[in-house]
């Protein structure tokens, strides 16, 4: 509270100039988004299009294919918006702006980046999931990933970075709620629901590999692409299963008749890893093109393609990664 009109005159301006450094900050996110879309080589108007198509597309397959659809689809809404909760970036937003100004640009964010899932859950009519979606997406503004903490989680991920020590630490919470719901879905013998966890696990290991790493992290191999592509295809098999098997093992233990669908969603989740793996860097070290996305997004939404995709991918990344190897 200010005193005196000095006082309030100088209150009056530092929360103008806030508002106004609030409005500029949106506004060079606007502009950062503009920027990705038109470095992909399409228009941004057409990029915008596209994409509104490609989720619409992608999320009535899910509403067809998927049993318990309305939960998985919520899910997906919280993983994404997961990479808002980044400790660097929420450390930077705490030290340009006041306590109640940070927490209006994250539960707004949250929203944003959750609203076309909240439309669509609103257009199947799923109401109340609509709304459990808005109140996660909000509540989780009040939490940074990474940040510091006493405990320490043993995991043998510290030995192969970049992708899954970072990955892990960032989303261990989805881990533990996909677990969770999963061993809930064995007490009330709903298999399917088991399934779509097990899906989500694969699904949360993907976004390890949503960015590229460092040139530097990179060029210190002393191996070959070929040799350089292996480590990392491995890597990512070894980790994957070894997350999936705490859903995959209960699962199988008390549903024996219906290992082979544990096992298929098992194998098909892999093969998305090598799928993400290769298409990380077949354009390394710049972003993926339109076209690379298209064929990521076709072949995890169907699966047979997987099989022309992943060496199209591992053919290009091999040809980027020459010039960095060797």
């Amino acid at each position: 509270m200010c005193a005196g009109d000095y006082s309030n005159s100088n209150c009056n301006e530092l929360q103008a100039n806030l508002n106004n450094f609030m409005n500029y900050y949106f506004r060079l996110q606007f502009r950062r988004a503009i920027r990705a879309i038109t470095g992909l080589g399409i228009n941004p108007f057409l990029g915008l299009i596209i994409a509104s198509g490609v989720f619409i597309w992608m999320s009535i397959i899910v509403f067809k294919k998927v049993n318990y659809p309305q939960y998985f689809y919520s899910f997906l809404s919280l993983v994404f918006i997961n990479t808002l909760g980044n400790k660097s970036r929420n450390d930077f937003l705490k030290i340009a702006f006041f306590r109640k100004n940070y927490f209006f640009i994250r539960v707004f964010e949250n929203l944003i980046y959750s609203t076309p899932f909240i439309l669509f859950l609103i257009y199947k009519g799923q109401y109340l999931i609509a709304l459990i979606t808005i109140v996660i997406s909000s509540l989780l503004s009040l939490i940074t990933f990474l940040g510091k903490s006493a405990l320490v989680i043993p995991t043998p991920f510290s030995r192969r970075p970049y992708e899954f020590p970072i990955g892990f630490r960032r989303t261990y919470l989805l881990l533990i709620i996909l677990i969770i719901i999963s061993f809930i879905s064995i007490f009330e013998h709903n298999f399917n629901l088991g399934i779509v966890c097990l899906f989500g696990m694969f699904l949360v290991c993907l976004t390890y590999y949503s960015e590229q790493e460092p040139v530097f992290y990179v060029w210190i191999y002393a191996r070959s692409p070929q040799v350089f592509l292996r480590e990392k295809i491995k890597t990512a098999l070894y980790f994957s299963f070894l997350l999936s098997l705490f859903i995959a093992i209960p699962l199988i233990c008390f549903n024996t008749p219906n290992t082979y669908q544990v096992a298929l969603v098992i194998v098909i989740g892999l093969l998305d890893l090598v799928l993400m793996v290769v298409g990380i860097y077949s354009n390394y070290p710049a972003r993926l093109n339109l076209i690379q996305n298209i064929q990521i997004a076709s072949a995890i939404v169907f699966p047979p393609f997987l099989l022309f995709v992943i060496p199209n991918l591992y053919a290009q990344a091999i040809r980027r990664l020459n010039v960095i190897l060797k």
